[in-house]
């Protein structure tokens, strides 16, 4: 047993001084992801997919999950390489238990194991904290990572470079790139004239609230009726969470939003009031929703009313 210990640790050490120079492995295909944990806090090892968030001050800590889905083997390291700016974001560490061996670097970890490590079902690698180095209020700004390496010995890896970054303090503007390409074609226009001349109600209308994710003083969102389908930028929106409010009964929500987006918000402790999904609100459902909004001084029916407290 200590021989085959000590055979492993040799080979973590191995791979920490290898690590990217292996041979292809068996987990090319693995997806490596990362995540904001939007109360700075331990996190959950949960990949809940917020990708977006707004940060002031200089010295504020930003906490996020990186998680590698797909991977096949157990492994014995684990090398991680963040993409930031040195002038906004200092690494403070990263961390995970599973792992026996941790090497920091200025830009990131290398994890070691002296026993193969099974990831679990979520995919989970690593938490990582990071510190504003300068006053970032107002300034937009990114965190991603360069690349993950996935080791299962020190002569099989695979280099997994990742898609998903983290944006911070982003003004949300409209703009005429509809399939977000990065260039305004064709394909924007086709978009454009198929959703052109749609009402609320027709079923063709579909309700944007992309500006509500920077609105972090939130209290109160009532979104009922508002063909609103993607409601991601209320993930996105940091404030949002114990003791808030968010209703959305009578909007067509997305699968993504039923099974994904609102079990999120309620694990924030919002209070997120759904019903059934469906373009169009019923006619005797209108009076009664008519009535009540006027009876509290809301809006008219069918428009957005956001409280700011």
């Amino acid at each position: 047993m200590f021989l085959k210990r000590g055979l492993l640790f040799f080979t973590a050490l191995a791979f920490l001084a290898f690590a990217g120079q292996a041979s292809a492995g068996p987990n090319a295909n693995a997806t490596v992801t990362i995540d904001l944990v939007t109360d700075g806090g331990a996190g959950n090892m949960m990949d809940e997919g917020v990708h977006a968030g707004n940060v002031s001050g200089q010295g504020t800590k930003i906490a996020v999950e990186v998680f590698a889905k797909g991977v096949t083997t157990a492994l014995i390291g684990v090398k991680i390489e963040f993409d930031f700016k040195a002038e906004e974001l200092k690494l403070d560490k990263v961390e995970n238990s599973a792992f026996l061996f941790a090497i920091p670097e200025a830009t990131g970890v290398n994890f070691a194991a002296t026993a193969p490590v099974a990831l679990p079902e979520s995919g989970f690698i690593g938490r990582a904290e990071f510190s504003t180095v300068a006053d970032v209020t107002g300034r937009e700004f990114r965190l991603g990572i360069k690349s993950v390496t996935l080791a299962e010995s020190a002569a099989s890896s695979d280099i997994i470079t990742p898609t998903t970054v983290i944006s911070f303090n982003v003004t949300v503007t409209s703009s005429p790139d509809f399939d977000g390409d990065g260039t305004v074609g064709f394909s924007d226009f086709l978009q454009f004239a198929g959703q052109y001349g749609a009402r609320q109600g027709d079923g063709q209308y579909e309700a944007s609230i992309s500006a509500v994710s920077n609105l972090t003083n939130l209290t109160r969102l009532y979104l009922s009726s508002n063909s609103i389908s993607d409601i991601s930028p209320l993930v996105a929106n940091t404030g949002l969470g114990s003791g808030d409010t968010v209703k959305l009964r009578n909007n067509p929500l997305s699968d993504t939003s039923l099974n994904t987006h609102i079990p999120i918000l309620q694990r924030r402790g919002v209070n997120v009031q759904f019903g059934a999904s469906k373009p169009a609100v019923l006619e005797k459902e209108r009076g009664i929703i008519r009535e009540e909004w006027e009876t509290k001084d809301y809006i008219s029916r069918g428009r957005m009313e956001v409280k700011e407290d």
